[in-house]
Parts: structure tokens; C-alpha cells; sequence
């Protein structure tokens, strides 16, 4: 942390300024201190870093909106990446699922169900047939009318009578907590 003269000859600590807080968030005494989960290590950490001035609140709000930014980016990054790969294991299947099973089938030995390769194994298995559901709200109708012994209701807790009981009464039902009134800060890019 930088010092300061106070013309006394001692040093004086003062906040960190924004050029070398980038610096202080990358060190390792920060991941340390959020791996311990030490209360007393975590306040030592965070005094290091200060929010003095508008350019240094500028500085770490701008830092926050850009790794949330970046998050987003990444995100869509690997949705892509996803989305190119499951194109290209579609073509690799369109090309060659039917003519490798067709190949597995006649390469089985007697009483196998597999074929091992270097880089995969080629198996059949049986399947039960069953029902695939495409279309839920079409499949309650017909249920409703033809086969009503197919329909459940789910019982669940309505939050609108809880909160009332909760609010005449001040008492926390078990199976819930209490988050207390506040406001909610956030930083946007």
C-alpha cells in the first residue's frame, strides 16, 4: 500500500489509488483471505482497498460492469462453441451413424451386443417402448376427458397467505428464513 509522509517521520497509510488496485484485486492475499472465510482477514483485506474519490469508484464500478459484460460475452461464447459442436456431431452422425451400424451389426461376434474399436465402442441395446410427451397442454386435455386417473394435482404453498400469517403474526414459519427489509445495490454497464 502506498505511504505518505505526514512530516513527522512517520508513514501514513493511505487507500489504494485506482492505478494499482488492479494489481491489489489479482493478488493472492485476496484469494486467500476469500478461501479462510476468516471474518478478521477479510476486513484487513477489504481496507486495503479504498473508494476515495469519484475517479476511484468510477474505476471499481467500471470494473464491475466489465466483468459482468465479459461473463455475458463468454456465455454467449460458449453457446456458440456448444452450438458449432452439436452441428458438427449432427453431420458426423448424418454421415456415418447408419453405415457404422449397419458395419457393428455385421461385425458382432456370437452373443455380443458390442464391437470395441481404438477410439469407441459400437453397442446395441434393447429399449421398452414408451411414451414421449411433445405437446403437455394437448396431453392434459385429452387426459382430463380419456384417462383422469393420469391427471395429479401438486400441492403447494401459496406465498400471498403465507406473508400475510407471517406479517399479523411475526412469526418465521420452519421451512422458511427471513430476508430483512433493505435496499439492493447494483452496478451496470
Amino acid at each position: 500500500m502506498p505511504k505518505k509522509s505526514s512530516g513527522s517521520g512517520k508513514e501514513k497509510k493511505v487507500p489504494a489509488t485506482p492505478d494499482d488496485f488492479i494489481d491489489r484485486v489479482k493478488d493472492a492475499y485476496v484469494d486467500g483471505a476469500l478461501a479462510k472465510d476468516d471474518e478478521k482477514e477479510l476486513q484487513d483485506t477489504k481496507r486495503r482497498f479504498g473508494i476515495t474519490d469519484r475517479g476511484s469508484a468510477a474505476w471499481a464500478a467500471g470494473k464491475i460492469a466489465e466483468a459482468e459484460a465479459e461473463i455475458k460475452r463468454r456465455e454467449m461464447q460458449a453457446k456458440a462453441y456448444v452450438t458449432d459442436a452439436e452441428r458438427w456431431l449432427e453431420r458426423l452422425k448424418w454421415l456415418f451413424w447408419e453405415a457404422l451400424k449397419e458395419w457393428a451389426r455385421s461385425n458382432l461376434d456370437y452373443g455380443k451386443r458390442s464391437v470395441r474399436l481404438p477410439t469407441a465402442t459400437l453397442a446395441f441395446r434393447d429399449v421398452e417402448a414408451r411414451l414421449e410427451v411433445d405437446d403437455e397442454e394437448a396431453l392434459k386435455r385429452w387426459a382430463i376427458v380419456e384417462c383422469p386417473y393420469a391427471i395429479t394435482t401438486v400441492e403447494q404453498v401459496l406465498m400471498e397467505p403465507l406473508k400475510d400469517y407471517w406479517a399479523k403474526n411475526n412469526m418465521v414459519p420452519p421451512g422458511t428464513r427471513e430476508i430483512r427489509a433493505g435496499e439492493n445495490f447494483s452496478v451496470k454497464g
